[in-house]
Parts: C-alpha cells; sequence; structure tokens
C-alpha cells in the first residue's frame, strides 16, 4: 500500500485568509435535508484561498497564466526541507540546506502549527529577498511554504513574488506539512485548469520514493 501524505490546507468557511481576501463559503442550494434528491452547493473564494499555487501573472504584467504552466512543473521528485528558527529563511539558511539539484522544495516552519489558530497571523516564518533570489540561482523550479503567503507580512512580500515568478519559479502557499519529514518525496499537486488565471487551488499530497518504486 502506498504511503500518501496529505499537505493540503481543508477549506471550510473558517479557512483563514489573507486580509482583505473574500473569505471562502460553500453555500449549499440543495440537499436531502430539504427535501431534495441531490446535493449541490457553490462556492465564494479567491484564487487564493487553501493550498494554491501562483503563477506569474499573479505578479508580472504579460506572464503566464495558470492553464499555460507545465503540469509536469507540479509532479516529481521533491524535497521538504525543515526551518526550525523563529525568523525568515535568508540565504545562508538556504545555503546550509544542500538543495543543488533539487527542482521542488517545500519549507516546513513553524507556521504550521499556525493552521490550529483561527484568525490570520502576522508573525509566520517566510522567505527573504536573499533567499528568494538564492532559490533562483539554484534554478528551483517550485518553492512551496506552509502559509498563507511565500514573503513576509509588508511590503517585501511583493517583491519577493516578483523575484521567484518572475524568474518563472512558481510559487505554492498555505501547504500542511505537519506530517511532512524532512526528505525527498514525489509531489502530485496539479492546479485547476483556471483559463486566464493567476492562481489556482490544488489539493496538494507526497508520496515517499519507497511507495513510488512499490508502483512502477
Amino acid at each position: 500500500m502506498s504511503s500518501i501524505i496529505d499537505i493540503t490546507v481543508s477549506l471550510r468557511n473558517e479557512t483563514v485568509v489573507w486580509p482583505g481576501d473574500t473569505p471562502f463559503k460553500r453555500v449549499v442550494e440543495h440537499s436531502f435535508e430539504d427535501g431534495s434528491s441531490y446535493v449541490l452547493s457553490h462556492l465564494l473564494m479567491t484564487a487564493h484561498a487553501g493550498t494554491h499555487v501562483d503563477a506569474p501573472l499573479h505578479i508580472v504584467e504579460g506572464g503566464k497564466s495558470v492553464e499555460k504552466l507545465d503540469p509536469g512543473i507540479f509532479i516529481g521528485p521533491c524535497r521538504v526541507v525543515l526551518h526550525e528558527k523563529d525568523r525568515h529563511i535568508d540565504s545562508g539558511d538556504i545555503d546550509k540546506m544542500h538543495l543543488d539539484g533539487v527542482e521542488r522544495v517545500l519549507f516546513r516552519t513553524r507556521n504550521s502549527q499556525l493552521w490550529d489558530v483561527p484568525s490570520f497571523r502576522e508573525d509566520y516564518v517566510a522567505l527573504t529577498v536573499s533567499a528568494a533570489e538564492k532559490l533562483v540561482d539554484l534554478e528551483v523550479k517550485l518553492v512551496g511554504l506552509d502559509y498563507l503567503s511565500i514573503g513576509p507580512f509588508g511590503e517585501e512580500d511583493e517583491e519577493i513574488h516578483r523575484i521567484l515568478l518572475g524568474n518563472q519559479v512558481i510559487v505554492m502557499e498555505s501547504l500542511d506539512l505537519r506530517n511532512a519529514e524532512p526528505g525527498d518525496y514525489e509531489l502530485i499537486a496539479l492546479p485547476l485548469k483556471i483559463v486566464g488565471g493567476e492562481a489556482a487551488p490544488v489539493r496538494a499530497v507526497l508520496r515517499s520514493p519507497a511507495s513510488v518504486e512499490e508502483l512502477s
């Protein structure tokens, strides 16, 4: 049996969103309780609610939208790295993680525990400009973090998005990495094919290398 680790944040009416964003809401239009023979609901949300990817168009004028991204970016070898310090991740931290040749990297921090907090926290751990520039130099294709944004709360957040997405490094945000030990995995995290979308929700999972070999 393959070992799958679900690293997706559940979407519910209480899901924490970025300040000012439209809160996620699921509205049931028909249900068995109301006497209907089926269940039907509609969703109200931004493309950045819950676990999602940012396409270059999110911050780069004329950048690629979600449906134009290579699906292969979201499936393949991935490394989960642990940052235990109570501060933002800088280039020195990246150097110590030995990411040469790694195309997909997910940063597990103390943020993962924040999913138990019902309101937004400005003091989450994120990447610094120097860390983003280092990841570009390493030719990483995808970067993920375990809270709502890859950059710190404030003006620096936009700059970090611009550095990564402007260099075709896809960003994955709002991951729940509490059950993902540091190490190498296979990532499967396909975004919805939203035409013209600057972002899209994903169902992200990790599979251990041993499990991949069992299925081959």
